[in-house]
């Protein structure tokens, strides 16, 4: 069996507009969950009208993305310090505002 590579998607401006447009629901949400599941991605579940969402936001030196996911991120079973400093800041904040 051959091993597949991922494939590299462009995240360009137009995306990120699109992903920015599509946040603008959860302005004035909450955020009620911080999750760190590797070490390049970090997950912010948003609530806002009525709406739960999680957001993905992954740093990755390829496959940098930010975009919703529709299945939670398992946590790591310790925290790192970074996820649980972001947990300190974050939980219970409320979502301000999504601009380019």
């Amino acid at each position: 069996m051959l091993e597949q590579k991922p494939i590299k998607i462009p995240f360009d401006s137009f995306t990120l507009s699109a992903v920015a447009d599509e946040l603008q629901v959860f302005v004035g949400g909450k955020v009620q969950s911080v999750r760190q599941p590797n070490e390049f991605e970090v997950c912010l579940g948003i609530y806002a009208g009525g709406r739960e969402a999680m957001l993905l936001l992954c740093c990755h030196p390829e496959f940098a993305r930010v975009h919703f996911i529709t299945k939670r991120r398992a946590n790591q079973t310790n925290p790192p310090v970074f996820c649980s400093t972001l947990r300190s800041r974050f939980d219970g904040a409320r979502f301000m505002s999504a601009v380019q």
